[in-house]
């Protein structure tokens, strides 16, 4: 949803902003899904009536979930939406801007009942207005205990979530793209 506003009843030109964000996650493996379905773990509202304030002067619209708004989103697929093990099949759900501080549930349900959730816990996810949060790719199996944590089939991605280790990131560029960057920087 996107809204805009004039202080002019004869102007033509409007500008409109985006109200919302959008979470984005990738699933691989086997089966079909049915629905997906998010909250929050602080009893986040993330759906139903709100209030929208936009203002005429450039200022950024403001979002606010009414008392009563739902506590999850829920990304019903009207055709299954079949699952595959090699190329990630990716999801996305338009949320207001929120901060799950202390991260939220996806519960992914599948064509042949099956119910799998995935959490995120001690890192602060924000759900901004304009811009897409990016979840890691996780991998479903058909005789995976739907209770347990995903698999991350990424290795990089998996050191990063590691909280056993501190993660280390080399970048690595040649000298004329370093110069390149310097350059870039001092324009």
């Amino acid at each position: 949803p996107m809204v805009a506003v004039t202080d002019a009843l004869k102007s033509r030109n409007l500008m409109f902003y985006n109200l919302c964000g959008v979470l984005r996650f990738d699933l691989k493996g086997q089966g079909s899904v049915t629905s997906i379905v998010l909250n929050g773990h602080d009893n986040e509202r993330l759906s139903g009536n709100a209030r929208v304030t936009a203002y005429f002067d450039g200022t950024m619209p403001e979002i606010k979930m009414d008392a009563a708004a739902s506590k999850t989103v829920t990304l019903e697929c009207k055709t299954p939406v079949e699952l595959d093990n090699s190329r990630p099949v990716s999801f996305f759900m338009v949320v207001p801007p929120t901060k799950f501080k202390t991260g939220f549930t996806l519960t992914v349900n599948t064509a042949d009942g099956k119910c799998f959730k995935f959490d995120t816990f001690e890192k602060t996810n924000a759900i901004e207005r304009a811009i897409v949060l990016e979840m890691p790719e996780v991998f479903i199996e058909a005789g995976r205990n739907p209770e347990s944590a995903p698999q991350i089939t990424d290795p990089g991605i998996a050191y990063m979530w590691d909280e056993s280790v501190i993660p280390e990131i080399t970048i690595k560029i040649t000298e004329d793209e370093w110069n390149d960057l310097l350059a870039r920087y001092d324009e």
